[in-house]
């Protein structure tokens, strides 16, 4: 990503970035490939992403400022995203998913849909991490297991398809029904056209018939930053380079998401089954052989989470989705996690996987206000106080507590309102400031 970056500083394309916009606009949207190929292929390879980039590049569309309509892509493009309405189609046995078509190796060749393949020859030098007695060990694989781990690859990648659907899920099947839908049969109903009536696509996107603007904290924040940055990531849909530990902050809260939804209900977790939870995650974002000293690292963060602070709190909710209508614009958000410390106080927590450092916590305090006075508009919490509000840093593991006020939280709503009237009056390319040093398109931007 750095590379491209540093290959668009080259041109002249935003010497003039209004007369450029769709231009640019087009650059932003190769960013999201190089996004994709970095996670899922290599962070270092710039030939083979420039061959895949050249691939690829002719089923692109160019820029449209009209953002609405159904969306078609890879599951691997879907990746961490989350649609109301979300269609698997042409799933058929032994096709989609594709079944292995030499499991006992008899031909000894490379078919093109395995996920996992390792010459015969070659087998008895390759190892697979296991786990005994809470340690990750090296031993030597079989083909047996080999094919287990193409299948599980699989099953992986169908899970994260389905589980793009927040609402309704329509899987389309064609000829006989592959395995892994049947096994999940009993969730399932008949399609009936009428399901569409219950899906509320404004929960998701705001109300897509007005021209109310959606803000939220990142919005909000990444604008008080640099009004050019904002327009650059939010407008044009740049991407940010050094996503590596935002990844792993995405593994984190969906951890501590189930986690704290089953202390919610009063359940026990041990740690055997912590550890599970934590292994099944984390494989879904990143290969654990790979980076095994990665994974254990991260393991130890979240053990050491839960043991020091999670199992000892009252939990009210978790990840808790709202949506404020502030008049003239929508405020939304996530609220990782609202814990009870006495009769009808509660504790708002926000969960950073970064080390503390001074020059964002400003940022990270106006979050924390921010979702205080949007818990105040719920009527769920109406009988609560919240007179703490903490952000906690896994990587140091350092709790930053902040008191909140009604006069705190006031006046970070109004400068949210005044954020939000800026954006919607503003024009392509605003004004910059200048607060680059730490900017992802630093490169490029010619302050």
């Amino acid at each position: 990503m750095e590379v491209f970056y540093d290959l668009i500083a080259l041109g002249d394309l935003f010497i003039d970035p209004e007369r450029n916009y769709k231009k640019i606009a087009n650059l932003a949207m190769l960013t999201q490939s190089i996004s994709n190929y970095e996670s899922f292929i290599s962070e270092t390879d710039v030939r083979e992403a420039w061959f895949f980039l050249s691939s690829v590049i002719e089923k692109y569309d160019s820029y449209h400022e009209n953002g609405k309509g159904v969306q078609m892509m890879t599951i691997h493009a879907a990746k961490g995203l989350e649609f109301p309405v979300t269609i698997i189609t042409s799933l058929k046995k032994d096709s989609f998913p594709m079944i292995n078509k030499d499991p006992e190796r008899k031909e000894d060749r490379i078919w093109p849909d395995d996920t996992y393949y390792t010459p015969n020859e070659c087998l008895e030098y390759k190892t697979i991490l296991k786990e005994e007695n809470g340690e990750l060990v090296h031993k030597t694989i079989s083909i047996e297991e080999e094919n287990r781990l193409n299948e599980e690859e699989k099953d992986r990648v169908l899970y994260v398809a389905m589980t793009r659907a927040a609402d309704l899920l329509i899987l389309s099947t064609v000829g006989e029904t592959p395995e892994q839908i049947e096994r999940v049969r009993k969730h399932t109903s008949k399609f009936d056209f009428n399901a569409l009536k219950d899906v509320t696509i404004e929960e998701h996107y705001g109300n897509q018939d007005s021209d109310k603007l959606v803000m939220n904290y990142s919005k909000y924040t990444q604008y008080l930053s640099c009004p050019f940055k904002y327009d650059l990531g939010y407008n044009l849909g740049f991407v940010r380079t050094g996503q590596k530990y935002a990844n792993r902050g995405t593994v984190f809260h969906e951890i501590m998401e189930t986690v704290n939804l089953k202390l919610k209900e009063n359940q026990e977790i041990s740690i055997p089954e912590l550890t599970d939870i934590v292994h099944d995650a984390y494989k879904s974002m990143f290969d654990i052989e790979e980076s095994p000293e990665d994974y254990e690292e991260f393991k130890d963060n979240v053990i050491n989470y839960y043991e020091t602070y999670s199992k000892h709190m009252k939990v009210l909710e978790a990840e808790l989705d709202f949506e404020i209508d502030m008049g003239d614009y929508i405020f939304n958000g996530a609220i990782d996690l609202i814990y009870q410390v006495g009769e009808n106080e509660i504790v708002i927590l926000d969960y950073k996987y970064a080390q503390y450092d001074d020059e964002h916590i400003d940022a990270y305090t106006k979050q924390l206000h921010l979702y205080a006075a949007a818990l105040n508009e719920l009527p769920e919490f109406s009988e609560y106080n919240v007179k703490k509000a903490v952000t906690y840093f896994v990587l140091g593991d350092y709790q930053h507590v902040v008191d909140i006020t009604d006069e705190k939280n006031n006046k970070e709503l109004e400068c949210l309102n005044k954020v939000a009237k800026k954006i919607k009056q503003c024009t392509k390319f605003p004004k910059r400031f200048n607060s680059c040093k730490n900017c992802s398109y630093r490169m490029f931007c010619s302050i």
